[in-house]
């Protein structure tokens, strides 16, 4: 299999098209059982969408130059590290949707405009909708939550001590930066 991926890169770089999906079948056949023999219990398709997503990014990055072809070793640490950490985003987004449902629904509803939703499909841009709430700095993501949650700006102000029309600016920010990253996620940033 190394030799035919070495073949494979071969042709890739003298620009053969099709090599690039030889590269992308031999991964599927090689990564599929090595997730799902990692996955958390699960569905049958939760370790078929986490190959499918580690096959898209590979060949997103091998056709922006974003991975340069260094040997099978360093290929298969490269596409096993992928999925890695497409397992780990996975096992984050379940854990989130088990402890507030609610505000995962409400998220949803905030930010799907069908764009970002559409392109990553649903579980991914549920991923990256979490990882963005998660990654904003505390009074944002606070004056987020509780919005989400249903509080008016108000509410929001006396909770966090603060005035109304700082709350506003604060879920300003905090849906500029998720849009952003939605964006950035979408085309493939």
């Amino acid at each position: 299999m190394d030799e035919d991926l070495d073949q494979l890169f071969a042709r890739l770089a003298k620009g053969d098209s099709t090599a690039l999906d030889g590269i992308i079948h031999n991964v599927l056949e090689r990564l599929t059982p090595w997730v799902d023999q990692r996955m958390p219990s699960g569905g049958p398709m939760d370790y078929q969408d986490i190959v499918q997503k580690v096959c898209m990014e590979l060949d997103r990055n091998i056709r922006h130059g974003k991975f340069e072809y260094d040997g099978p070793g360093r290929f298969w640490t490269y596409v096993r590290t992928i999925a890695d950490h497409r397992i780990k985003d996975y096992v984050k987004s379940q854990k989130a949707a088990k402890h507030n449902p609610e505000l995962l629904q409400g998220l949803v509803k905030e930010f799907d405009d069908n764009t970002a939703s559409q392109i990553l499909g649903r579980k991914e841009f549920e991923i990256v909708l979490l990882e963005a709430v998660d990654n904003l700095p505390e009074r944002e993501r606070v004056a987020l939550k509780l919005h989400i949650e249903g509080s008016s700006r108000k509410d929001i102000a006396d909770a966090m001590d603060t005035t109304e029309s700082a709350v506003q600016g604060l879920l300003q920010r905090a849906r500029a930066k998720v849009r952003k990253l939605l964006d950035d996620r979408s085309r493939g940033v």
